[in-house]
């Protein structure tokens, strides 16, 4: 049961190191099935009991790590919408103003948009 406990640890730290560093949503997807995963695998490493809920259940140390798992994959898959949504609007200007068509710096592009205007 530890060794089931260790892999899924290493694999919820792996997935976590990913989501952070990686500007995709694929980590945050992955580390959110393992953050619910680490619920049930947890058994081998749980620490100490914090909160007891009767003498057979409680909250301990291992399940402070689902939460934080989480919010961090959320915060993530957040993120990565916020970007393309900014990509999009930004690929929308650039196309709707006739600005970036090759022709000219980008102040060159600013001032024939303006004159047209």
């Amino acid at each position: 049961m530890v060794v089931v406990s260790l892999v899924a640890l290493v694999a919820l730290l792996g997935a976590a190191g990913w989501t952070l560093t990686a500007r995709r949503a694929a980590p945050g997807y992955l580390l959110l099935a393992l953050a619910v995963l680490w619920l049930f695998a947890n058994a081998g490493l749980e620490g100490p009991v914090l909160w007891s809920l009767d003498p057979r259940h409680g909250l301990v140390l291992a399940d402070l790590l689902t939460p934080v798992c989480v919010l961090l994959a959320l915060w993530r898959l957040r993120t990565v919408r916020r970007d393309r949504r900014r990509d999009l609007r930004g690929a929308g200007q650039v196309a709707g103003n006739g600005a970036g068509n090759g022709a000219g710096s980008g102040a060159a592009n600013r001032v024939r948009v303006d004159r047209q205007r």
